[in-house]
C-alpha cells in the first residue's frame, strides 16, 4: 500500500489574522469564560491529510468530500481562538504526514488548514500513507528531499516513528506530533485532553444505561488517542456490575464506516435486549448508527468521540448517534502550523499543547452552526 502526496500551494487573499496577549507559558489553571475558547497565543494541534498526486491550489485539500462544509465549523475564523497567526513567516515549506486521509476528522482538518492558507502563505506537502504505517520512513526522506522545513506527524501510530523520523532529527528539520503520542524526536505534542473527553462518553453513556445492560464496544486501539479512549470506556463500565459488554469488536480501519455498520447489523439481532453501542470514533458510530437505524431498533442509542459535521448532524437529526465530544480540528490546525513557524524560527515551545472537548447531545448542540468551543492549554513537560 503506498503513499500519496498533494503539493499544497498558497494563494492570496486578505490577513485575517488576530491579536491576543499571550498568557505566562505555563498557564496551568481554570481557564477563565472569557478566555474558553483560547488562552495560548501561538498554540495548538492540527490535522490535515491528502488524496492523489495533485497540484492543489484551490478550495479543498482533499479527504472526505467537500459537501459537507457546509455543517464545518464556523469557529475556524472566529475572532478570540487563543492563537495569533499575525507573525507567521510566510513563503515556508512543511510537510504532513497522514496515516488515513479517508478519516472524517482528518477531512475536517484540512478544510481548517485551507481556510488559513491564504493568511500564512505557505506551501505544505501533505503525504497520505493509506494506514501503511511502514510507508513513514519513505515519506519522512520524500519530505526531506523536497525540503520541508519542520515535519508534522498526523494520527500517526507512535511505535515505530523514533526511527521513522531520525533523519528529520538528525538534519535539524523539527517534527511535531499531532495526535500521534509522544514518540522520541519530536520537538512538540499538540492533542487532545482524551482522558477527560472520553470520560465525558463513558459518563454519558452508562448514565442513560441507567447503570445496567448490554452495551457493544466497536473499538480501535491502533492511535493513541483512541487507545486512552478504549482504557476510560472499559474502566468507567468496569465500576458498574449490571452493564454487561457482550460484543468487543476491533473494527477495520481504513474501511471504518462500512465494517462498522455490517458488523453492527451482524450482532443487533443477537442482542434483542442491547441497549448502547460505544464507538471509537465517529466514523465507526456513523456505521453503527446507521445499520441500527435500518433495523428499527431505535432504542439502541451510540455515543462516540470527534464531533464531526456528519457526527452532529446526525445527532440533531435525533438518529441513534446521541452523543459525541467535539474535537477542533481547525483550531488544532491553527496550532500546530503556529508551533511549527515557532520551531523553525528556533524559538521555545511547550512540549505538550491540549485542548479540551466538550460533550455534545440533543440537548446543546449549538443552531445556526455555531459549534461548542474548547480552549487550548500550554503544558511543559521538562
Amino acid at each position: 500500500m503506498g503513499a500519496s502526496t498533494t503539493h499544497v500551494h498558497p494563494d492570496s487573499g486578505p490577513d485575517g489574522s488576530e491579536s491576543q496577549t499571550s498568557p505566562p507559558e505555563a498557564a496551568l489553571g481554570p481557564v477563565p469564560a472569557a478566555t474558553r475558547r483560547g488562552i495560548l497565543k501561538g498554540f495548538g494541534a492540527a490535522g490535515f491529510s491528502v488524496a492523489g498526486a495533485t497540484l492543489v491550489a484551490g478550495c479543498d485539500f482533499g479527504g472526505q468530500a467537500a459537501a459537507s462544509s457546509s455543517t464545518a465549523p464556523a469557529a475556524t475564523t472566529a475572532s478570540g481562538d487563543g492563537v495569533d497567526l499575525s507573525t507567521i513567516q510566510k513563503g515556508r515549506t512543511i510537510g504532513l504526514i497522514s496515516l488515513d486521509n479517508s478519516a472524517a476528522a482528518v477531512a475536517v482538518g484540512l478544510q481548517g488548514l485551507n481556510a488559513i492558507k491564504s493568511q500564512i502563505g505557505w506551501t505544505v506537502e501533505v503525504v497520505d500513507i493509506k494506514g501503511d504505517p511502514s510507508a513513514v520512513p519513505g515519506a519522512v526522506s520524500g519530505l526531506l528531499a523536497r525540503k520541508a522545513e519542520a515535519i508534522l506527524c498526523y494520527a500517526l501510530p507512535a511505535v515505530g516513528l523514533e526511527q521513522a523520523v531520525k533523519p528529520a532529527v538528525d538534519a535539524g528539520v523539527p517534527v511535531i506530533s499531532l495526535v500521534s503520542g509522544r514518540f522520541t524526536g519530536a520537538s512538540a505534542v499538540a492533542d487532545f485532553n482524551e482522558w477527560v473527553s472520553e470520560a465525558r462518553t463513558a459518563l454519558y453513556t452508562v448514565q442513560r444505561m441507567n447503570f445496567e445492560g448490554e452495551i457493544a464496544l466497536l473499538d480501535f486501539t491502533g492511535l493513541e488517542n483512541t487507545a486512552i479512549r478504549s482504557i476510560v470506556i472499559r474502566q468507567v463500565i468496569a465500576r458498574y456490575p449490571g452493564i454487561k459488554i457482550v460484543e468487543d469488536i476491533t473494527v477495520k480501519v481504513p474501511g471504518q464506516l462500512q465494517d462498522a455498520h455490517d458488523r453492527t447489523a451482524a450482532f443487533l439481532g443477537k442482542h434483542p435486549n442491547l441497549k448502547a453501542v460505544w464507538a471509537a470514533f465517529d466514523d465507526i458510530a456513523l456505521g453503527a448508527s446507521t445499520a441500527i437505524k435500518e433495523a428499527g431498533r431505535t432504542e439502541v442509542f451510540v455515543s462516540s468521540v470527534d464531533g464531526v459535521p456528519t457526527a452532529l448532524q446526525a445527532i440533531g437529526n435525533g438518529d441513534p448517534l446521541a452523543a459525541t465530544c467535539y474535537n477542533d480540528q481547525p483550531l488544532l490546525m491553527k496550532v500546530g502550523v503556529s508551533l511549527a513557524d515557532r520551531l523553525i524560527k528556533g524559538e521555545k515551545v511547550p512540549a505538550t499543547t491540549v485542548q479540551d472537548s466538550p460533550l455534545v447531545t440533543a440537548d446543546n448542540l449549538p443552531s445556526g452552526g455555531q459549534l461548542p468551543t474548547g480552549f487550548v492549554t500550554p503544558l511543559w513537560n521538562g
